[in-house]
């Protein structure tokens, strides 16, 4: 090892190859004798001889060397290390050299690694990790610290192991006591810092990196245009070869940052150089620089640490405005909590983008704070626009907590006044195309839906334009009109498909996951679902919140994943019980019994109908005692239909299922009545009535057109793809190749005979494989054993398959059989 002190300072490096040679001298063979007198003299080796030298002395060991410099960061020659970059390259394989500097040296080191001469290992590579730090502490004698202290340690470091071991000692003195900040202020920082950075810069470089710590992260443009560093790009490239605790930003290629620790100790040395006014007046350029290039985030940071408080407050109403109008609310909240109450009592436009920005990710409780503050300030003021505000707001909160506002809605017939902001105008129209959607008036919910929108493109008012979007597509896909449905929704969220994650996101890629999953592309659908269950809960529609978790659920239990299904229902249902939304929670109940229908658990199906208490929506007359559509009472009444089905009760569940229809029909409701509809031609098919029931579909799809059959139909209505199945294969419906293609998943492209249709779509994969075992002659204790279920369960099956047969018993079931054969 090549121990490099600072006083190698000689141009040539004849000290440090001298040392080099007399080493090698002492384990390699004797060399020819000219070269003994190699550095016998003052006279400057030629570079290329030198390098020979080694090359052939090193050539001749028969055995791995390491060579190490230590402290190379004492070096200063440029030559030196231009020499010993030439020999590195010259040296045999078996020969290493390892380089120990406390900044990059001045090699080529990209080309090096590049060609595969060289590996680096940085400040980044020696990142401790907890079980390092616990290893740490334990070798430095202090007492063991528990998870939360390790974590803080952690992450006011960032793993760097110079500040740890500070950190831990500095914990190990305090006794014990909790410590809460360690900061580039702390005296065992300022003393490593001061020795170890301040010392060794030039004075161009100090002034570079006290200017730039005024950043959470820089690059060239910022240092030139905010700061007047003209030699930004040169200077970056010295802080980077001194290791100044200097990394890429992760989240901007280009952009560096200091250590946080090291950033905190440059601003307490630029502030007592400079003062704390000279640090605002950075800060002031830095915030025009970040908003010139759209950095909204960054130019209120700086904003408010100019204190310049007129132009922090004038650019946080400008960027505020700019977020809502975009949907990108989570930044209004961050930046509106370093605002005291007292500035949003003066600023009272703050105060509005406050409200909208909590009512609208669901923090409903402090959005009702924050309204009551704006109905003091409207009171006191006798502020008619705020008054408006007010009520706008009220309005927001008891629709998005309350399924009752739907309930008892009635299309508002006032005029606009004069003192109602246009904006809040819009959305109060969006609220009623919502509310009369839920009504069942779909045609006139698609209209006023319709009417806003060309007002919120004038005021450029994307956010609010996402609300308007799902609810036209769902009148279109409510309404019969799926094409219209998808071609609206893909114009529009596939512009911003792979955009920034904001509620307008949620908004549209919520209808784009339903409108992939009624084609049946679900594989295109899971990947939305799986991108929005983490999301949506930020999300101020609860729409959207049901949606994202229902339809996920469904996807898992189409590929067969019952457990993970079941739970998304379960959370979701707990999401809604924190508030009153009876429509949403009758569609998990809908779906919690279908699922069980679907997967023959009669046992539970029979709990969730006693749970719920479905016996009340199977009083006939109960869907038209309602004066107008409720989704929560179709809902409901579908389920304990799902519970008929299951306990073989199929005359009274088509008696509710055709009064359903001709409610939906009445009202205009296509695609719910169809589902009613497709569920008494199932019931048919489950009964035997193969003819029937593909009879029945023909005219259901000369009734309201293929385009109506989504995927949806498919799913509540169990069986539906049966009876499509069994008319394809006997040749008494005819498809599209289109349709064909879109649900093959579900229909199949296998052409079965006669005798398979009468028992494979008549009876489920389980009853057929009981059947086939039936027919055989063994008894039901054998057929329990070779199929692997319970004698109960054999005796269940048997009785469905009696049932769907016409049959009283197995000979009969057998001399069925025979018949369809004959």
């Amino acid at each position: 090892m090549f121990d490099i002190s600072e006083r190698h300072d000689d141009k040539s490096g004849s000290c440090l190859f001298a040392q080099l040679f007399k080493a090698i001298k002492r384990i390699a063979p004797l060399w020819d004798e000219p070269y003994f007198n190699l550095f016998k003299d003052d006279r400057e080796v030629e570079t290329e001889l030198l390098i020979d030298v080694f090359r052939q002395a090193l050539t001749q060991l028969d055995f791995p060397l390491v060579i190490v410099f230590d402290d190379f960061h004492n070096l200063s020659s440029g030559q030196v290390q231009h020499t010993l970059e030439k020999l590195i390259y010259a040296l045999p394989s078996h020969v290493t050299v390892v380089i120990s500097s406390r900044y990059y040296p001045a090699l080529s080191l990209t080309r090096m690694k590049t060609d595969g001469i060289a590996l680096v290992i940085d400040s980044n590579d020696f990142k401790l990790s907890e079980d390092d730090l616990e290893r740490l502490n334990k070798a430095i004698g202090a007492p063991q610290l528990d998870a939360s202290q390790v974590v803080a340690v952690l992450q006011q470091t960032e793993g760097w192991f110079v500040g740890t071991k500070l950190a831990l000692l500095a914990l190990d003195k305090s006794n014990g006591t909790p410590m809460t900040v360690f900061n580039g202020s702390r005296s065992e920082l300022l003393d490593y810092l001061g020795h170890e950075v301040i010392h060794r810069l030039s004075p161009g470089l100090k002034t570079f990196v006290l200017l730039t710590s005024v950043c959470q992260s820089f690059n060239r443009e910022l240092c030139e245009n905010a700061f007047g560093l003209d030699y930004g790009s040169a200077k970056l490239e010295e802080v980077r070869m001194q290791d100044l605790f200097l990394g890429a930003d992760p989240n901007r290629q280009g952009w560096y940052r200091y250590h946080p620790l090291l950033r905190e100790f440059l601003l307490k040395i630029l502030e007592q150089e400079n003062g704390i006014e000279y640090i605002q007046q950075l800060h002031l350029k830095a915030s025009e620089f970040y908003l010139s290039i759209g950095d909204k985030t960054e130019a209120i940071y700086h904003a408010r640490l100019s204190a310049d408080q007129n132009y922090y407050l004038q650019i946080l109403t400008q960027v505020c405005s700019d977020w809502f109008k975009e949907g990108d609310l989570e930044p209004i909240v961050r930046s509106l909590n370093d605002v005291s109450d007292e500035l949003l009592n003066i600023h009272t436009s703050l105060l509005l983008y406050k409200l909208y920005a909590l009512s609208f990710t669901r923090c409903f409780n402090q959005a009702a704070y924050y309204l009551e503050i704006l109905k003091d300030i409207a009171r006191c003021d006798s502020n008619t626009e705020l008054t408006s505000y007010c009520r706008f707001f009220e309005r927001i909160l008891a629709v998005f907590q309350n399924d009752s506002e739907v309930e008892k809605y009635t299309l508002r017939k006032t005029k606009r006044q004069a003192s109602t902001p246009v904006v809040v105008d819009a959305f109060n129209k969006l609220l009623d195309a919502y509310l009369l959607m839920c009504h069942g008036q779909l045609n006139e919910a698609f209209r006023v839906a319709n009417d806003v929108l060309p007002s919120l493109q004038r005021m450029s008012h994307k956010f609010f334009e996402s609300f308007a979007t799902p609810i036209i597509i769902l009148c279109d896909r409510n309404l019969g009109r799926g094409i219209e449905a998808v071609q609206e929704t893909s114009k529009a969220f596939n512009p911003i498909r792979h955009g920034k994650k904001t509620p307008r996101w949620i908004n549209l890629a919520t209808a784009m996951m339903v409108v992939d999953y009624e084609q049946n592309q679900l594989d295109e659908a899971w990947k939305l679902g799986t991108e929005l269950v983490p999301l949506v809960n930020h999300s101020c529609a609860t729409e959207a919140v049901a949606m994202a978790y229902l339809y996920s659920s469904r996807l898992m239990h189409i590929e067969g994943d019952g457990a993970k299904a079941g739970r998304l229902l379960e959370q979701l249902e707990r999401i809604l019980s924190l508030g009153d939304y009876q429509r949403f929670c009758s569609q998990v109940i809908q779906e919690k019994i279908r699922q069980a229908l679907v997967d023959t658990k009669k046992n539970e199906c029979d709990l969730i109908f006693e749970r719920y208490g479905l016996s009340e929506f199977m009083v006939k007359g109960e869907v038209q005692s309602s004066r107008h559509y409720e989704e929560r009472r179709e809902r409901l009444v579908l389920a304990a239909v799902y519970w008929l089905i299951a306990k073989t009760r199929y005359k009274q569940a088509i008696e509710l299922l055709e009064e359903l229809a001709d409610a939906l029909d009445l009202l205009g409701i296509k695609s719910r009545a169809l589902i009613a509809r497709s569920n008494c031609i199932s019931i048919a098919f489950r009964q035997g009535h193969v003819e029937s029931a593909i009879h029945s579909l023909t005219k259901l799809i000369e009734r309201y057109g293929l385009v109506c059959f989504s995927r949806s139909v498919f799913d509540e209505a169990p069986g539906l793809a049966d009876v499509f199945k069994a008319g394809i294969d006997l040749d008494k419906i005819k498809l599209p190749s289109l349709f064909r293609e879109t649900f093959d998943s579900l229909l199949g492209t296998q052409r079965l005979s006669s005798h398979d249709v009468s028992l494979k779509h008549l009876l489920t994969g389980k009853e057929f494989e009981i059947f086939e075992l039936l027919r055989s002659g063994i008894t039901n204790e054998s057929i329990s054993q070779q199929s692997g279920i319970a004698l109960s369960t054999t005796k269940w099956h048997l009785k469905n398959i009696y049932t769907k047969l016409g049959v009283s018993n197995r000979t009969e079931a057998v001399s069925f059989v025979l018949r369809q054969v004959d």
